[in-house]
């Protein structure tokens, strides 16, 4: 769950809650038209576009009822989950890829152990015994992708497509989590730096434009709620809560 604040026009604060499976659809649609030049294309394409889709299948069910912080009665945004809960939702996420096929699997896993390797709880007795399981159930999965095709499945090309991957969940949150007023710059692997730039009116440029159509349109919709302490009452006020959309349309720069 990304918990995104926002202020309505009587200066109260509100809280809009975005599904995180909703938040990877963004970056698999950003995926599915990567690659325009000087831009790496993805390759294989399709393993990374449903990598970037599906990577956090694991979250609905934290999603329908997040938990409340116990200090302050406010739902609790994704960097927020105890460690216990993140790691269930985790392997669950990661188990949905691996249905997808060795490289899915492999480069979700990837993507979440890097996550918990940079994190405060990197040593954590958990998060070693998770990482253990799925450092070896990842080099599993990456024989079983080069066994497919030993001269084209290298692991270079697999890192690519981690990289790729944890690119495209940068740009998503970049979108959910804020209203963004200030232009965003990120490397890109094998290719350019790229910078994302708002023009207003929900309208962004990027530069130079990595995508093979003309233009894209991102939406997104959650559940709005007054800032407040639920504690005592939730999650019944998600089922009165009003919807908030956001769309974001991407475009190149004009010359």
């Amino acid at each position: 769950m990304i918990r995104r604040e926002e202020r309505l026009p009587d200066g109260a604060l509100q809280w809009v809650l975005l599904a995180q499976k909703d938040h990877a659809h963004l970056a698999g649609e950003l995926a599915a038209q990567w690659g325009a030049d000087p831009f790496a294309p993805l390759v294989p394409e399709e393993d990374v576009v449903l990598a970037a889709h599906h990577h956090d299948d694991g979250w609905p069910d934290w999603d329908r009822a997040p938990k409340l912080d116990p200090q302050d009665g406010r739902p609790l945004t994704f960097t927020e989950v105890p460690l216990q809960d993140v790691l269930a939702i985790w392997r669950n996420s990661i188990q949905h890829a691996s249905e997808y096929g060795a490289l899915p699997a492999w480069l979700v896993a990837a993507h979440f152990s890097a996550l918990l390797r940079h994190s405060q709880e990197a040593d954590h007795p958990d998060s070693l015994c998770w990482l253990s399981k799925y450092d070896q159930l990842m080099g599993n999965w990456l024989r079983a992708w080069q066994e497919e095709d030993p001269e084209e499945s290298t692991e270079p090309l697999a890192h690519r497509g981690f990289e790729q991957l944890q690119m495209f969940d940068r740009i998503s949150l970049w979108f959910c989590c804020a209203e963004r007023s200030e232009a965003f710059t990120l490397p890109t692997p094998a290719g350019p730096e790229l910078t994302i730039t708002p023009q207003g009116e929900d309208r962004f440029t990027l530069a130079p434009w990595p995508l093979r159509v003309d233009t894209l349109t991102l939406e997104i919709t959650g559940l709005a709620l007054p800032a407040d302490d639920y504690r005592g009452r939730w999650p019944k006020p998600l089922e009165s809560a009003a919807e908030r959309s956001y769309r974001w349309q991407l475009m190149p720069e004009q010359s």
